[in-house]
């Protein structure tokens, strides 16, 4: 209450009982409904939620990617016009020898995703037109010089080229046309999150 506001013109009791009716009242005839199992994906029990900062989903405009595997060592994706179920044999980015901790879709091009592991390394997928119709074994790019594993990876939103990826101390900038880490940020007091 500032000092020119009057004790009545605060709102009442009853002013906002009413304005909560009103509110309720626009939206009693619409009712949710429940998606078509054509609609969903089916039967995802092999994804693996990550134990770590970074992400257990990313989406971009055509995939869906998640942890894969019974120790997250892969990474699948998923399109988004292609929903239904799927089985354990689902076609997956394969690289990492250990569990995936991040991954993050580059922001000018569907067709990249950049992924993060305990193995200490960082490493960039290019994708193919469609989707994987198989396994894909190895990364186009990848990073290394984290000394601890590494659990979040970001790409910078407005420059190209541009990724971030940070371990329990450390802070690496990546130029990724490159492959150098130009600046490092060292001794962070705190454990990095988004």
């Amino acid at each position: 209450i500032t000092a020119g506001d009057s004790f009545r013109s605060l709102p009442t009791q009853a002013d906002e009982t009413m304005a909560t009716k009103d509110s309720y009242a626009r939206y009693r005839n619409i009712f949710g409904e429940e998606a078509a199992p054509s609609q969903n994906w089916i039967n995802l029990s092999s994804a693996f939620i990550p134990p770590s900062a970074g992400n257990a989903i990313a989406a971009s405009r055509e995939y869906i990617a998640l942890p894969w595997g019974n120790r997250g060592l892969n990474i699948a994706l998923l399109r988004h016009d292609k929903p239904g179920r799927f089985d354990a044999t689902l076609p997956a980015l394969q690289g990492h020898s250990n569990t995936v901790t991040d991954f993050a879709f580059h922001p000018f091009n569907d067709n990249v995703l950049a992924s993060c592991s305990e193995d200490c390394t960082v490493r960039l997928w290019s994708l193919p037109e469609g989707g994987l119709t198989s396994n894909k074994v190895g990364a186009e790019l990848t990073l290394e010089g984290h000394s601890r594993k590494p659990t979040l990876i970001r790409f910078h939103r407005s420059a190209n080229g541009l990724l971030v990826s940070s371990s329990q101390d450390v802070l690496k900038f990546w130029d990724i046309e490159k492959a150098t880490s130009p600046l490092e940020i060292t001794s962070i007091p705190d454990v990095i999150t988004d």
